[in-house]
């Protein structure tokens, strides 16, 4: 049993796929994805099972990305048809949360990991198309049913908005240039430009994850210094106003972070394992008071 792409939203109710493999015969094996939603309920979770019929007579269904609020569930998924056995298409999918009637925003016949950078905020959600380098915003409120009812931001990197103020939006406009812009006017105002300093003598690549006012949350990649042909990546945190980030520690007793997708639900750091699909949820003000790594200090 795996998980892959948690979410968790500012009411605290968390979304996630549960994956189950069963061994078919010797060389092959079977598996169902479910989507479940975990709503707070008095000191633990109440779970329930999403109804996923737009996924019907597909096989391998996969969550490549995701994201979830207060209204919306948004999906990026893979799956291949049931009568292919050689590929993998894919397709973004939302729903509006509780009614749980899927729409197809977009398909994609063989074409790996399309959708990166997938962000949300109230009713706007903003992505970066792999194929075509260009990012792009739709209203869920208005029923998009193609890229043609959405609006292009062109060839930014990694773009999200500002939890604190949708109106802002930060994107990566070189490999540590941040650029911090108001998308809403026409044409944009770029107001403010800074660099993230790397952490590690061989980092190549900067992705944002949340930005919250002055706050910003990101993943370093970099080569290992053992095997430069090995990768890893871990979660950090940039502040604005004093120009300082604030990286995660590495535990003592592990020699990779394998940090993947990160957000932050109030004071606390959430992030899912890229080797085990497991997800963390870390005290943050605890963190600061035993490892000294306090991006919310004064």
């Amino acid at each position: 049993m795996t998980y892959q792409s948690v979410n968790i939203n500012d009411k605290g109710e968390m979304l996630f796929p549960v994956t189950i493999f069963e061994k078919a015969s010797e060389d092959s094996h079977t598996s169902e994805t479910w989507m479940v939603q975990a709503t707070p309920y008095k000191e633990s979770f109440k779970y329930e099972l999403v109804p996923m019929e737009i996924l019907d007579g597909y096989r391998y269904p996969r969550v490549q990305t995701s994201e979830f609020n207060e209204k919306w569930a948004v999906m990026g998924m893979s799956w291949r048809p049931p009568d292919d056995l050689d590929f993998t298409d894919q397709g973004l999918i939302y729903a509006k949360v509780g009614e749980w009637k899927w729409t197809s925003l977009f398909y994609d016949d063989h074409y790996p990991d399309f959708i990166k950078d997938l962000t949300i905020s109230d009713d706007i959600i903003m992505f970066y198309h792999n194929e075509t380098d260009i990012a792009y915003v739709c209203d869920l409120s208005k029923d998009p049913q193609s890229f043609d009812d959405c609006k292009s931001l062109g060839e930014v990197r990694t773009p999200i908005f500002d939890k604190d103020n949708p109106d802002i939006t930060a994107y990566m406009s070189s490999y540590s240039k941040v650029t911090v812009a108001d998308t809403t006017k026409e044409p944009w105002e770029v107001i403010k430009e800074f660099d993230i300093m790397a952490s590690e003598p061989d980092s190549f690549r900067i992705e944002l994850m949340e930005k919250r006012s002055n706050l910003i949350v990101y993943n370093e990649v970099y080569k290992l210094p053992t095997a430069s042909y090995q990768t890893d990546t871990k979660t950090c945190f940039f502040r604005i106003d004093k120009k300082k980030n604030y990286c995660m520690k590495l535990n003592p007793e592990s020699d990779k972070f394998v940090h993947g997708k990160a957000e932050l639900y109030e004071n606390y750091l959430f992030w899912e394992s890229k080797s085990s699909h497991q997800f963390v949820l870390r005290d943050m003000d605890c963190y600061c008071e035993e490892e000294g790594v306090c991006p919310f200090e004064d």
